[in-house]
């Protein structure tokens, strides 16, 4: 009587390139309907670490993302880019390692103890009063466009309202003399917040 026993044979995962890695990863990313520019970032940030890599003599595969290495490449982001792009580089880096993980690319989560770089408070000058007047003083026209741009400007003096992508969305509530009152809703939390605009400013 002869028995044969079927062994289980482990191998070593095969050698992957980080670039092909990328190429599946911007799929994955595609395939759950991201914005185009969020895809876009994602992937930039990739192929910058990859070109690093590169730079750096570092084999360009899942096992050549050791902390030390993310850490260097963010590093190297930071002395030549301002901390917000180091920042953006490193969210998005973050999110590559995890679907490294979920693909069993790697077996553990090397920027698990990273923190993304701080980014410093930059103040922004203040416009002198002779500067607005002069811009509001383009608008002293009676057609649309005039009357148009000046309520625009004189809301976002009043204001400091910032204009997004799509531009400032409000309902406007109340309307009392000079004075006008405008609601506007603070992103996802749903919060809303009231602006009080009085036209005789400057």
């Amino acid at each position: 009587l002869t028995v044969q026993y079927n062994e289980r044979v482990t191998t070593a995962p095969p050698h992957v390139d980080l670039d092909d890695l990328l190429t599946s990863w911007e799929l994955h990313l595609r395939s759950r309907n991201l914005s185009p520019r969020t895809v876009q970032s994602y992937r930039e940030s990739g192929d910058k670490l990859v070109a690093f890599l590169r730079r750096s003599a570092i084999a360009e595969s899942a096992a050549a993302l050791p902390r030390a290495n993310l850490e260097a490449f963010i590093t190297d982001q930071l002395a030549n880019h301002k901390p917000a792009t180091a920042a953006v580089r490193y969210r998005s880096i973050k999110q590559f390692v995890r679907w490294l993980l979920e693909e069993e690319e790697i077996g553990f989560d090397p920027m698990a103890k990273m923190t993304c770089p701080t980014i410093p408070d930059i103040p922004v000058d203040v416009i002198p009063d002779e500067t607005l007047l002069a811009l509001l003083a383009t608008c002293q026209g009676n057609s649309f466009e005039d009357r148009r741009d000046l309520a625009l400007f004189r809301m976002f003096i009043d204001t400091l309202l910032q204009t997004s992508g799509n531009g400032v969305i409000g309902t406007i509530t109340s309307v009392a003399g000079q004075v006008l009152t405008m609601t506007v809703p603070n992103g996802a939390a749903l919060a809303l917040t009231i602006f009080v605009i009085g036209f005789i400013f400057l």
